[in-house]
């Protein structure tokens, strides 16, 4: 069982995720509450808590000081910010702390809980602890997130240990039959001017925009997620996850929300995306051939239709 601490100056607030919160679902078992990062920090040092949700905008300290303190005193506690639409000056230290997710108000029932399932399944797989690619990221307080992205990495890579490393499979949905996979390499075309003029030269907050845009624009029974490539500021890869169905079934959809997505990347904040989708796959470490046709789609793209920053290139076999 887990403990949980909600940090909010808003009565309304806490009493909603009160409320919304299936705890007995989580393994949630105790339930902690402060008005502020001050009274939250003297209760950490009290209770032994597990995760905590946490205001951006408090009195006393606020969420950005008190994440910065969590990450020196604390460096085991998982966190989820909570904070208004576009706070993008509270993201920066979200993404700098490693925060397990990112929850806009107003808070409702599904995001809440796939937040808490999300922090929820690292907590057990800390505990299980079974493979030395746990010991070697989570010990050193990888968020859920970094985690994942590593994960997706090792497997394009084609260096991830199915056999050792079975434990984290499901932090992907990799546990679950049925499941299709697919990959999108999307190519940001104006980086340099854009991360400058909107994002105060800040990649990481420019990733961050483009991989919340990305997850937000997926529907429940196609999830999204998206980070930025270790090797080429300008490249990010999104993997898709669709339960069931059929792999013409996740193309379609890949196509429709990656167009949607790239859409609105321009229409917020200017971003020019040109886009490769690689072929659906039901095996997980097929994500590596779909990532590899989805990148050679992006390349194969000619200059010329760049003007206009929404270029989709699909790979025409299937898996």
């Amino acid at each position: 069982m887990f403990s949980l601490l909600i940090i909010d100056d808003e009565e309304p607030v806490r009493e909603a995720i009160r409320i919304l919160g299936r705890w007995g679902e989580l393994g949630i078992d105790q339930l902690h509450e402060a008005t502020d990062g001050k009274s939250g920090l003297a209760l950490l040092q009290r209770e032994k808590i597990d995760l905590v949700l946490v205001d951006m905008k408090m009195p006393e300290i606020d969420g950005v000081e008190f994440l910065q303190i969590v990450e020196q005193d604390y460096p085991n506690l998982l966190a989820i910010v909570i904070s208004g639409y576009n706070d993008f000056e509270f993201t920066r230290q979200a993404i700098r702390s490693k925060v397990v997710d990112y929850l806009l108000k107003p808070i409702n029932r599904l995001d809440l809980n796939q937040a808490l399932r999300k922090a929820i399944d690292l907590l057990e797989v800390k505990r299980r602890n079974e493979s030395d690619f746990i010991n070697k990221n989570i010990t050193l307080n990888m968020s859920l997130p970094k985690l994942k992205e590593k994960i997706y990495l090792s497997i394009i890579e084609r260096s991830f240990k199915q056999q050792t490393n079975e434990a984290l499979l499901p932090l992907i949905g990799a546990d679950l039959p049925g499941n299709h996979f697919g990959a999108v390499v999307l190519r940001i075309l104006n980086l340099e001017h854009i991360c400058k003029v909107r994002f105060n030269q800040d990649m990481d907050l420019l990733h961050f925009a483009v991989a919340n845009v990305m997850s937000e624009i997926a529907v429940k029974d196609l999830q999204c997620f998206c980070f930025g490539s270790p090797k080429l500021d300008r490249e990010m890869i999104a993997v898709y996850t669709m339960p069931g169905g059929y792999p013409e079934d996740l193309a379609f959809r890949a196509d429709h929300l990656t167009r949607k997505s790239v859409a609105m990347l321009k229409e917020l904040f200017g971003i020019m995306i040109s886009a490769g989708i690689g072929e659906p796959c039901i095996d997980v470490m097929d994500i590596a051939v779909s990532y590899e046709a989805a990148k050679a789609g992006v390349h194969s793209i000619p200059l010329l239709k760049l003007k206009d920053g929404i270029v989709i290139s699909k790979a025409e076999k299937k898996l």
